[in-house]
């Protein structure tokens, strides 16, 4: 039948997912949402349940320049966001979100979804302001043990950046290791970890690197930083001050620091 809009209001958020079976309507493309602040959700869904087993679900999305803020309070589930009222994701970041997504689960609640999805997005957020009050942090803690010295402080707390993207990929849910990458002009943030979808517990291992070959470099400390893949631990839990997520691996950064450049090192 081609593309179908739904009136506002009446896309299904992951909390009320338990109250759908199979629907054959939504077999084929289809266009899920457009918001009154502009932006759209298009793909197609599907919902199947096998006879005495859990709901399948297969999602293949695009969304397209999507105000973050809203469409985070209209996705998140009621169980999740009433526990985690002040998300990461939206206490630091703002702007228009555009994403691809192809996603399968299994599951009759918020709990199992979350454990079982798998598959991969890839995003983007355009006219974007972010918080990089926690990458300052801990650069100024790498910049601390520099023989070379370095400071953050001429960095300012909120950036906007030309280029914001990245891709996650899960194997068989978030609170299994999966990857993620975000880059943000010449700040690459990439690694592996979990999140407990019950608890707000994450852990993850991530790498932050000041690229020496981005276009444009608006976060520089000296050449001592660029081109490092600095160790970077993140394991809290999401009720906690973002000041607390993050610190470098000490250990790890003091062996960078120490190994030879690579304009030192031998041919």
């Amino acid at each position: 039948e081609g593309s179908k809009t739904m009136l506002p209001g009446t896309w299904q958020p992951l909390a009320d997912w338990q109250k759908l079976d199979s629907l054959s309507l939504l077999d084929g493309p289809w266009q899920f949402y457009r918001f009154e602040r502009g932006g759209e959700i298009e793909g197609v869904l599907r919902l199947e349940r096998p006879p005495g087993g859990e709901k399948l679900i297969e999602l293949n999305a695009s969304l397209r320049r999507l105000d973050l803020a809203a469409f985070s309070t209209f996705v998140m589930p009621e169980d999740f966001s009433a526990s985690y009222p002040v998300l990461p994701l939206t206490s630091t970041f703002d702007g228009k979100l555009s994403a691809d997504m192809a996603l399968i689960a299994a599951g009759d609640d918020w709990a199992s979804i979350a454990n079982s999805i798998s598959g991969d997005i890839t995003y983007d957020l355009s006219n974007n302001t972010v918080d990089i009050s926690l990458v300052k942090q801990v650069f100024s803690s790498i910049a601390a043990l520099s023989p070379a010295g370095g400071s953050t402080e001429a960095w300012p707390d909120r950036l906007s950046f030309e280029q914001l993207s990245g891709f996650v990929i899960l194997a068989s849910g978030i609170d299994a290791p999966h990857r993620l990458n975000l880059l943000m002009d010449n700040l690459e943030i990439e690694g592996s970890g979990t999140l407990n979808s019950a608890s707000g517990d994450f852990d993850y291992r991530l790498a932050f690197t000041l690229l020496d070959d981005a276009r444009v470099e608006p976060l520089q400390i000296n050449d001592a930083h660029r081109g490092k893949p600095w160790p970077v631990n993140c394991v809290a839990n999401l009720g906690a001050a973002a000041s607390q997520f993050c610190s470098p691996d000490f250990a790890g950064v003091r062996e960078l620091f120490a190994a030879p450049s690579r304009s030192q090192a031998p041919n």
